[in-house]
């Protein structure tokens, strides 16, 4: 890979903290009953079985770090957490047990636009928690809510303009989050 592509990778990453820092603060801010959100869980089994299906497609790119990925990560991630706020990331790393980052923008036609409709009837029925129109772009923002408010549990991240999706699978705290949040803005 050269330097470009992982510029443009780093520039993506922040993009997506910042998503993910803006989605934080408004469901922090605003979530009050938990009830009706426990209906609408995000099947993780559903998006991985397709995830499986198409990735066989050529341009159809998938990076999947799952429990033993994230446990080497982990590691090299603790011994390089220098400051508190690498600490805290680290935290949030070791609450998820799957992690899945899906390009499909090089596929035909055909598998995009198939992929993208399976895809979103499969998040219709779960929470959104965020929905964001950057530059012409929607991004959307899945998760399922404990009941108690406290945790945010498989977060799908969905860009269908840009063929792209992030699934964050695992627990993540709410307080977690805030904190990171607060110290970023510092």
């Amino acid at each position: 890979r050269d330097i470009q592509n992982v510029n443009d990778d780093v520039i993506e990453m922040k993009r997506i903290i910042t998503v993910l820092v803006i989605m934080v603060s408004v469901f922090c801010a605003g979530v009050t009953d938990m009830s009706a959100a426990a209906d609408k869980n995000v099947r993780s089994g559903s998006i991985i079985n397709m995830i499986r299906v198409h990735k066989v497609k050529k341009g159809f790119d998938v990076v999947s770090v799952g429990n033993l990925g994230l446990g080497l990560t982990k590691l090299i991630a603790k011994a390089a957490a220098d400051d508190p706020e690498e600490r805290m990331v680290l935290d949030i790393l070791n609450h998820l047990n799957k992690v899945i980052v899906v390009d499909y923008g090089d596929t035909d036609k055909e598998t995009r636009e198939a992929f993208t409709r399976k895809m979103s009837e499969l998040l219709a029925d779960a929470e959104k928690i965020l929905e964001v129109k950057e530059e012409g772009e929607n991004i959307n923002i899945y998760g399922t809510s404990s009941g108690d408010g406290e945790r945010i549990e498989d977060i799908v991240i969905f860009v269908p303009d840009n063929c792209e999706l992030i699934c964050l699978f695992g627990s993540v705290s709410i307080q977690q989050i805030s904190d990171i949040v607060k110290m970023s803005n510092e």
